[in-house]
């Protein structure tokens, strides 16, 4: 059992949330909540409806939720998106995407490297992208809790040509999460996806990056359950 942590406190913390609202910033990932799987999925997901991570906060949390996501999209866009939107009456948001950097000559933004709180923030770069996006929202809506995702893993191609997306990459949003003191969710090393499971949890047919609806569910509920005890 987690230290402070009580099935009781997690109840109240349940009472808190309802009725609460809750944006979800990301990709593809994110984007195909209650969308029809794409015709590149394994057979047994075809023409079905995809249940993404956001059903769990629902279930789970009694929140109302609200996706921001285009599949395609970089960290950049991403971030381009949050500093547009208008928080007045969310409670709390939830940074999550960027995969798409990752081996991807499209993308403007190289890696970079974190800077000061306050600085001005290359936007070139993906940890400015990132750390713009949260003084964004620390600055202009400071009731509005941030909860920053590393995504989980995930495999292009398949065979030989099979590339992993790094940790390197992913943790940027750890890293960012640690110099402002918020609350990060490591989904890439605490969702327990690997080579012996991914069939089961991973919808692509020949790739493993969008999870099937029973992947979606467990990396939900780990959003979730994080968010109950945080």
């Amino acid at each position: 059992m987690l230290k402070g942590y009580s099935y009781e406190g997690a109840a109240l913390n349940k009472d808190r949330w309802d009725g609460k609202k809750i944006v979800c910033f990301g990709d593809s990932r994110e984007a195909y909540d209650g969308a029809t799987y794409w015709s590149s999925v394994k057979s047994e997901w075809s023409g079905k409806t995809c249940v993404g991570l956001q059903q769990s906060l629902r279930d789970l949390l009694g929140a109302t939720v609200t996706t921001v996501a285009t599949a395609g999209w970089h960290s950049y866009q991403i971030c381009d998106a949050i500093k547009a939107y208008d928080f007045t009456s969310v409670d709390a948001v939830i940074f999550d995407g960027g995969i798409n950097d990752w081996n991807n000559p499209q993308t403007r933004d190289a890696m970079g490297e974190i800077a000061p709180i306050g600085s001005t923030f290359d936007t070139n770069t993906r940890y400015g992208n990132w750390q713009s996006a949260v003084e964004y929202v620390l600055n202009n809506y400071p009731g509005v809790k941030i909860y920053l995702c590393v995504p989980y893993i995930g495999w292009y191609g398949t065979g030989s040509s099979e590339s992993l997306f790094p940790y390197t990459d992913a943790k940027i949003k750890k890293d960012i999460a640690e110099r402002y003191y918020l609350p990060c969710i490591d989904l890439y090393k605490c969702a327990g996806l690997n080579e012996l499971n991914r069939d089961y949890f991973f919808a692509d047919a020949n790739s493993n990056v969008h999870l099937n609806n029973r992947g979606n569910k467990l990396i939900g509920d780990i959003i979730a359950g994080f968010i109950l005890v945080n």
